[in-house]
């Protein structure tokens, strides 16, 4: 999967992206038209002066080579397909358009977004079972995982391995939590306290931001 990174200096640039022909769960990429119908793509826009970014995931739906008088608004580009629904993600875009978004505190570490997720485990010590999970994003200060629904609040402790990786257990602790199509997005933190896997952890960090450089397109 290609990542197409767009810097966005002003967020009505945006407005071009959703015009008013496009159906629910499409975007429209300006000018994108060297990609191929039926691929897989991750868009990653960012917009420094809000100090956010969002990742968008889909399926390149089809492609305009040249302005139709049928939709005079869109010139050449590409509809993207977003797999899964992300109501959040063009929720949030739709708010920044309106300039109904501050700009967002500073991250403390840059995050990864893993372009196929990590299978993994996820366990809460309080109930004592393992689930199966997904790792979608990673950083040296924590990670993003979707799972089945499991009783959380913010703040509990949450342990995580990567059994493919090896049988290391990685304790972090719930920063937020968000219901998605069925599923439960955690965002979590850990703490650089020199612990035995954080050597671990870190040459995890560097693999994922490794492959996502490797992929990533400016257009």
């Amino acid at each position: 999967m290609r990542t197409l990174q767009k810097i966005i200096s002003d967020p009505h640039e945006l407005c071009a992206w959703f015009p008013s022909q496009m159906r629910a769960g499409f975007v429209f990429l300006p000018g994108v038209t060297s990609v191929q119908v039926g691929e897989e793509l991750c868009v990653w826009i960012k917009v420094p002066s809000y100090r956010a970014e969002v990742y968008l995931t889909g399926v390149v739906a089809w492609r305009r080579l040249k302005r139709s008088e049928h939709a005079p608004a869109m010139g050449p580009g590409s509809g993207l397909a977003l797999r899964p629904p992300q109501q959040a993600e063009i929720a949030f875009l739709g708010r920044l358009i309106i300039g109904a978004v501050q700009p967002l505190p500073e991250r403390h570490f840059a995050r990864t977004r893993i372009l196929v997720p990590w299978s993994c485990a996820v366990m809460l010590p309080r109930v004592g079972r393992w689930c199966p999970a997904s790792l979608m994003e990673i950083s040296p200060g924590g990670a993003r995982v979707e799972l089945p629904a499991l009783p959380v609040r913010q703040g509990c402790a949450v342990d995580v391995t990567l059994p493919w990786h090896s049988q290391a257990s990685h304790r972090m602790h719930l920063a937020w939590h968000r219901a998605t199509g069925g599923h439960v997005q955690l965002g979590l933190t850990r703490r650089l306290d020199g612990s035995l896997h954080e050597r671990e952890w870190d040459s995890l960090v560097e693999a994922a931001s490794r492959h996502f450089c490797s992929q990533v397109i400016s257009f």
